[in-house]
């Protein structure tokens, strides 16, 4: 009496969580590189901000 027929509103949900979770893993690993990229490119300064040294004055 209607228990083995799928309810046609929710036929369109059919979710594949397999993909969904390794996309996810895959956006969370991107975010996780880009954010350690992010803080070494703050300590190291390879020539972009590099500014001459003021001549010194003392003899």
């Amino acid at each position: 009496m209607g228990g083995d027929t799928p309810d046609p509103v929710d036929a369109d949900f059919n979710y594949d969580y397999y993909l969904i979770r390794k996309g996810g893993l895959i956006f969370a690993g991107v975010l996780f590189l880009v954010g350690i990229a992010i803080l070494f490119s703050k300590k190291l300064n390879c020539g972009a901000n590099r500014k001459a040294k003021p001549a010194s004055t003392e003899k």
